[in-house]
């Protein structure tokens, strides 16, 4: 990536589409679909959910307007002190923010994240947003006991998302350079990073990934995709790296894929120490385990935030593509209806609860299996294996065509 330009780089992607839904045919996994209307960046009209207390206290400006309450001789309401009061506390609670990538490139600049060659083979191009709290949490996240669980002081977490993503309202920054590393002035424990670093994550459209087509090609690998029996275990996991680094390579914003490989790259070196770490002490004794923050725990932490706010809009394929037939058993016309009812408010918060599992476990794959994935791994004439793979491969066909292009 041109370090240079603040530009996002979105490219043409179709020869990685190809290769995965090859792959995907071969090994029975559903090919690659396309989810345009839920792109991240996107907005989703969703009605405002307002709470019983707010439709009763709410403020005059959310109300019609004065003409509309009535003739300007009419009786007007007095504020009282717990009319001020209740407008000081909406004053003080900041907006929810929805911040692109390309903004948090303008406002905090963008900076290379180093992680363990295991886990990435070339430097990363990040927001410096997403570069400080990482690079702090590679450091010291290892080490640190209920990482992500245990949540950082507030007061710490707004002064750092505000040092780096804050613009005030009118004054718009075209660009910023930020240093890398966090502020020292705010003496930033290593929870309150690690709460930063996921709020970050919060305020992206489409959270981690933000495509659901790359979700959904995850999600079948992770349920469809079956060990051969004559594939050893070594091969199971590279045929399962491979897909799951086509599917990453297929996002067209480079902006993305970075911070993609950057998160999971992280989680991963987290989550190995977790799982790597001593069960008992030098005498045979059993060690508190409780905070470790091993692979399914970080799964469940980061699940909600894979996709973020598509999740709802995903319509999940567990299936097999091809299943058997289902024998049901026959229902009364009468107790259908009212089972039916019932069912449909049943069907709907247990798939929303089935939606969350399905994106924990999802998660816990690609943190499990990261160090597998970006190791620069290539096949002669082939797409290679890896992310480091593919890029070369990606480099290297840019070329090609770039000489063929100066031929004609």
């Amino acid at each position: 990536m041109d370090i240079l330009s603040d530009t996002d780089q979105i490219q043409d992607r179709r020869a990685f589409v190809e290769e995965y839904n090859r792959l995907a045919k071969k090994l029975g996994i559903r090919v690659l679909q396309e989810f345009p209307e839920t792109r991240a960046g996107t907005p989703i009209d969703k009605p405002e959910k307002r709470r019983w207390w707010s439709r009763i206290f709410r403020s005059p400006s959310s109300g019609p307007s004065a003409k509309a309450r009535g003739p300007s001789g009419s009786l007007r309401h007095k504020r009282s002190v717990s009319d001020m009061a209740l407008h000081l506390v909406h004053a003080w609670k900041p907006d929810p923010k929805t911040l692109d990538l390309q903004t948090m490139v303008r406002l905090s600049g963008k900076s290379f994240f180093y992680l363990p060659p295991e886990y990435s083979v070339e430097a990363l191009v990040i927001p410096t947003c997403f570069r400080a709290t990482a690079q702090h949490l590679v450091q010291y996240g290892p080490d640190t006991r209920g990482i992500f669980r245990i949540p950082g002081s507030l007061r710490i977490i707004n002064a750092i998302f505000d040092y780096y993503c804050h613009e005030t309202a009118g004054e718009e920054i075209n660009s910023t350079t930020r240093c890398p590393s966090l502020p020292a002035h705010l003496n930033a424990a290593t929870h309150d990073v690690a709460s930063v670093f996921k709020k970050f994550i919060s305020v992206l459209p489409g959270g981690i990934l933000g495509s659901l087509a790359v979700y959904d090609a995850l999600v079948a690998v992770y349920a469809q995709y079956r060990r051969e029996p004559e594939l050893s275990r070594t091969k199971e996991t590279k045929a399962r790296a491979r897909l799951i680094a086509l599917a990453i390579e297929t996002v067209e914003s480079k902006f993305r894929r970075e911070l993609v490989c950057a998160v999971f790259g992280l989680l991963s070196v987290i989550g190995r120490a977790a799982e790597t770490a001593a069960r008992k002490d030098e005498l045979g004794r059993p060690l508190p385990t409780s905070d470790l923050m091993g692979y399914t725990a970080l799964g469940i932490i980061f699940g909600p935030l894979i996709v973020g706010d598509l999740l709802g809009s995903y319509d999940m394929k567990l299936d097999n593509p091809s299943p058997g037939p289902v024998l049901l058993p026959v229902t009364p016309p009468t107790l259908k209806l009212e089972r039916q009812r019932n069912d449909n408010l049943e069907d709907a918060g247990l798939q929303a609860v089935n939606k969350a599992h399905v994106a924990n476990d999802v998660t816990e794959m690609l943190i499990t299996n990261w160090r597998e994935i970006p190791r620069s791994v290539t096949d002669p004439g082939r797409i290679p294996t890896s992310i480091q793979g593919i890029r070369k491969f990606e480099d290297g066909r840019q070329l090609k065509q770039q000489a063929q292009g100066h031929e004609k």
